[in-house]
C-alpha cells in the first residue's frame, strides 16, 4: 500500500525550529539569528519561488519568538484578493489586544493582493508596527508595490536550492521512511519537479507502493508528461514529445512547459553545443511570447516542438 495512507511527508519533516530549518546560505541564517535576537522588531517580507521554504521559514520564526497561537493568523492572498479583506480580517485582527507581546499576521502569497488592498496594508504596516507584526510571503517580488517593501524590516529573496541538496534531502527521507529505492532513480524526480522542493517530496511519496520506490514511467497520470519529456529530450524524440504534452497539459499548465523546456533543454544531445543551445532558447522565447497573443494556445506549442525538432 503507499504511503499516502500514513501521513504526507511534507508535513511530516517539516521543519518546526531553527535546528530543524534547511537555510540557503550562512547569510540566511545569521539574519534570521539576529530577527530572534531582536525580537522581531519590524516586518518581514520573503519572496522567491514556490517550494523554497518561504512559509515553512515563517513559521520557524513564528516558534522562535514565542508567539501565542491566538495571536497568529494566516491568510491565503492568492484567494482573498481584496481591500475588503485588508480592512476586515486585517485590521480588526490587529486592532485587539494580544494575548502575548504581540500579534503575528500571515499574508501568504501577497503578491496577489490588489493595487490598493497592498496600499491599505503599507498603512496597516506603519501604524500597528509596536503590538503587529507582518509577515509577508511572494513569488513575485516584482508585484509588489515599492511603499509596502520598504516598510519591511526584514527581506530574504529565495533562490532555487542545489539539486545535490535537494537529491539529499529526498535520499534522508526515504532512509527515515524505510524505503527501498536505486538511488539512479531519484534525479529523474528531482529533474521532473526542480525547483519546487515540497512537489519533488509529494511525487517521490506518490510514488512509493509496497515499501518501495517506483520508477517515474509507472506514474499515469499528473506530472507525467514531465517525465516522459526528460526521456524523449535525451532520445531526441520530438514528435513524441509533441504528441504527450498536447494531449496530456491543460492550458493553465502550458506557461510551465516553457519553463520546464528553458531548464531542461540541455538534456537533448545536441542542444549541449552552446550555439545550439542558444537557438533553442531564443525559440522557446519566441513562442512564449506569441503564446500571450494566439488564439489557440496548443497550436503554438507543437509549433515550437515541430521547430525545435529541426535544429
Amino acid at each position: 500500500m503507499s504511503n499516502l495512507s500514513t501521513k504526507l511527508w511534507v508535513k511530516k519533516y517539516k521543519p518546526t525550529n531553527i535546528k530543524e530549518y534547511i537555510f540557503q546560505n550562512d547569510k540566511q541564517k545569521k539574519l534570521v539569528e539576529s530577527i530572534i535576537e531582536e525580537d522581531m522588531v519590524g516586518h518581514a517580507l520573503f519572496s522567491g519561488i514556490q517550494g523554497t521554504g518561504k512559509t515553512s521559514l515563517s513559521d520557524v520564526l513564528i516558534h522562535e519568538l514565542g508567539v501565542a497561537e491566538s495571536d497568529v493568523k494566516r491568510i491565503n492572498c492568492s484567494d482573498e484578493t481584496s481591500i475588503e479583506v485588508i480592512r476586515n480580517k486585517v485590521v480588526n485582527f490587529v486592532s485587539c489586544i494580544p494575548d502575548g507581546k504581540y500579534r503575528v499576521v500571515q499574508l501568504e502569497e501577497c503578491d496577489f493582493l490588489s493595487f490598493n488592498a497592498q496600499g491599505s496594508l503599507r498603512v496597516l504596516l506603519e501604524d500597528y508596527v509596536d503590538h503587529a507584526k507582518f509577515i509577508l510571503t511572494c513569488n513575485y517580488i516584482h508585484k509588489i508595490i515599492p511603499a509596502l517593501k520598504s516598510r519591511c524590516q526584514y527581506q530574504f529573496d529565495f533562490k532555487a536550492p542545489d539539486k545535490k541538496s535537494t537529491v539529499m534531502r529526498v535520499i534522508k527521507i526515504l532512509m527515515d521512511e524505510k524505503i527501498e529505492f536505486d538511488k539512479n532513480l531519484i534525479m529523474p524526480y528531482v529533474d521532473a519537479c526542480y525547483p519546487d522542493l515540497r512537489k519533488t517530496i509529494q511525487t517521490i511519496q506518490q510514488h512509493c507502493v509496497n515499501g518501495v520506490l517506483l520508477e517515474p514511467s509507472s506514474v499515469g497520470e499528473g506530472d507525467d508528461y514531465k517525465f516522459k519529456i526528460l526521456e524523449y529530450l535525451e532520445k531526441n524524440n520530438w514528435q513524441s514529445m509533441r504528441e504527450i504534452v498536447c494531449a496530456q497539459v491543460s492550458d493553465d499548465e502550458i506557461v510551465s512547459v516553457f519553463e520546464f523546456l528553458y531548464k531542461n533543454l540541455d538534456k537533448c544531445k545536441k542542444f549541449k553545443e552552446t550555439e545550439a543551445w542558444e537557438q533553442g532558447i531564443v525559440m522557446i522565447a519566441k513562442y512564449l511570447k506569441n503564446d500571450t497573443t494566439i488564439a489557440i494556445r496548443e497550436i503554438n506549442l507543437a509549433a515550437l516542438f515541430i521547430e525545435l525538432g529541426t535544429i
